[in-house]
């Protein structure tokens, strides 16, 4: 595989890993003392397209109430969101904020999905020997 298609698979397993992160935050609005959570993936991403490895599983922040997905299964950064503002509860989620990142996490995902399906007609189309 080449490094065009090692970085766009991962960068899927990673917009999937962000948008249970989002949706976590989503679901916690009314939770009180909740602080949003944000997956950073940009490193992991550079460090795997120089060949440089990370440890998987999340990194999850070291204080404050929050739910994570399975971290077996992940390789980003999970870190609290600066510059919220908690609510009376300590509860510091913008629901607006949280579904525009969810739509642009979904967008992002969108379009390598499409980079994924060209690369691999490109390979179709070059086995057929047309």
């Amino acid at each position: 595989m080449d490094k065009v298609a090692r970085a766009a698979m991962l960068a899927l397993d990673l917009r999937m890993e962000r948008s249970a992160v989002l949706a976590a935050n989503i679901a916690n609005k009314d939770t009180p003392g909740y602080t949003p959570l944000e997956l950073k993936f940009s490193n992991t991403l550079s460090d795997a397209l120089d060949g440089r490895s990370r440890g998987s599983g999340l990194s999850a922040p070291d204080e404050g109430l929050a739910i994570l997905g399975d971290p077996k299964h992940g390789r980003g950064e999970v870190v609290f969101d600066p510059g919220r503002v908690p609510g009376e509860d300590g509860n510091s989620v913008d629901l607006d904020r949280e579904i525009n990142r969810q739509i642009d996490n979904a967008i992002a995902y969108q379009a390598t999905t499409k980079i994924i399906k060209k690369k691999q007609g490109f390979i179709s189309y070059a086995l057929s020997g047309k």
